[in-house]
């Protein structure tokens, strides 16, 4: 049996029609939808914003589950949400100094899967926020999350439901902070 062969149905499931309160949290906590649309115009920002915001909300989802690869698709998907969210708030902070262009060219520079992890686009969150977000309390756990979806995309790795819960929460926070940042700077 392949490694993909093992993706089973629950797992890509739809979650339920009526989740718990707290698996849609962001929906009512993260005015970056708003703030981006009122400084930026767009349909694929706002795509990317809610698949973000769904990609969380279904890996906390998974990582309640007791299936082994409901649990690796967790991390796998609190990650991609990360990627998501940083790639769109990159394009908002660059849009009003940079022609399109312009704004390629910076991101060709950019490793994919594109996270503050990435020196390069750190540097340019940096000077265009002010905010050192790896001197944050949350930065630790969320790259050694990180390092952990390396592990289980690429080497199939098991999850513990722990694991798979400290990795949603860590991105949880990378994502409040990223939303957090982005919405002042396009408020100013």
């Amino acid at each position: 049996m392949r490694r993909h062969d093992c993706i089973t149905e629950s797992a890509l499931s739809v979650p339920p029609s009526n989740p718990p309160q707290q698996w849609w949290l962001h929906e009512e906590r993260w005015p970056y939808e708003q703030q981006a649309n009122r400084a930026t115009s767009g349909a694929l920002l706002t795509i990317l914003t809610r698949a973000s915001q769904h990609l969380i909300a279904h890996a906390r989802f998974l990582a309640s589950r007791d299936s082994a690869t409901d649990l690796q698709l967790a991390v796998i998907f609190a990650q991609s949400a990360c990627e998501l969210l940083t790639e769109e708030s990159l394009g908002d902070l660059l849009r009003p100094v940079m022609s399109a262009k312009l704004q390629n060219a910076v991101r060709s520079t950019f490793r994919r899967p594109l996270t503050l992890a990435d020196d390069n686009a750190y540097k340019f969150w940096l000077a265009l926020t002010d905010d050192v977000a790896r001197d944050q309390l949350w930065w630790p756990s969320w790259k050694a999350a990180r390092d952990l979806r390396g592990e289980v995309a690429h080497g199939g790795r098991a999850v513990t439901q722990a694991e798979a819960a400290a990795c949603v929460a860590g991105a949880d926070e990378y994502m409040q902070h990223v939303t957090r940042v982005v919405a002042a700077k396009l408020q100013r």
